[in-house]
């Protein structure tokens, strides 16, 4: 068979060269490789479209591949049961439905794992209360374990919210509200781990942003900011002083009632 021979720009020779170097084939392999995988794709290709379950054509199927070899995170492993069943474990989460792991990251240089964990339906270990399109956030470093509450709260009508206001309100969470569980806490803000002396910090970060990245929002009126955001952040050095959800969401229902208060919303 007679193939094609291919004109190859200055700039596409530079990025296969670039992919030869990292993979650690020559770019003959490289190919060779890749029509191999090819080939398996298609012969599985022509056997669902003989049995009439694809009606797709072979290049639509590629452009699709590629479109998810894109969009693709470490969040597409097989690690993402594991880490849903450890969260749960971490703050008390008895059964869960719908739960997704979202934004994936491992930094291998400095040892940290982090990500978003969205629970369409979630009950806690007692399983008095249930608790609806719950999003945590989650970082493990060497030194500490931060969990974070995540409630986004729409704004439906027109509320002005200035920025002095929420800084005010901000402050008084963290020095009044949050003071109980942080007096036990270290004074600096480094976390530095002390077996005499365990560290647990609590913080919260009240800000209007304009979407919920876990749950699809339909607009109703035009806002510059469409969502009111309570970010409830738990740091410890041992993941027993974390804070379990019935506690977390406890805090997050009294913030509100203050958000309700100070800027008259409608939650």
């Amino acid at each position: 068979m007679v193939v094609e021979s291919m004109d190859i720009t200055i700039e596409v020779s530079d990025t296969l060269a670039r992919i030869c170097r990292d993979a650690n084939l020559t770019p003959k392999e490289l190919i060779e490789g890749y029509i191999a995988s090819l080939t398996l794709l298609h012969s599985t290709y022509e056997r669902i479209k003989n049995e009439g379950t694809e009606r797709r054509s072979f290049s639509e199927i590629l452009s699709k591949l590629y479109q998810q070899i894109l969009g693709c995170t470490p969040s597409n492993l097989d690690v993402a049961p594991s880490l849903i069943e450890q969260t749960n474990k971490l703050v008390g989460i008895n059964q869960s439905i719908g739960a997704s792991i979202i934004n994936l990251l491992i930094d291998y240089d400095n040892r940290t794992v982090s990500y978003n964990l969205h629970y369409t339906l979630c009950s806690d270990a007692a399983q008095l209360f249930a608790y609806r399109n719950l999003a945590l956030g989650i970082r493990i470093t060497p030194k500490y374990v931060q969990v974070s509450h995540l409630d986004y709260i729409p704004l439906l009508d027109d509320i002005n919210i200035y920025n002095a206001d929420l800084e005010i309100l901000n402050d008084f969470v963290n020095q009044r509200l949050l003071r109980g569980y942080n007096d036990t806490g270290k004074e600096d803000t480094k976390i530095v781990s002390d077996p005499n002396e365990p560290f647990i910090q609590v913080t919260c970060t009240l800000s209007l942003v304009g979407s919920n990245p876990y749950q699809a929002w339909n607009k109703t009126r035009s806002q510059s900011h469409e969502f009111f955001l309570i970010k409830i952040d738990v740091r410890a050095d041992k993941v027993t002083q974390l804070l379990p959800i019935v506690e977390l969401a406890s805090i997050n229902r009294d913030i509100r009632g203050l958000a309700v208060s100070e800027f008259g919303m409608n939650i």
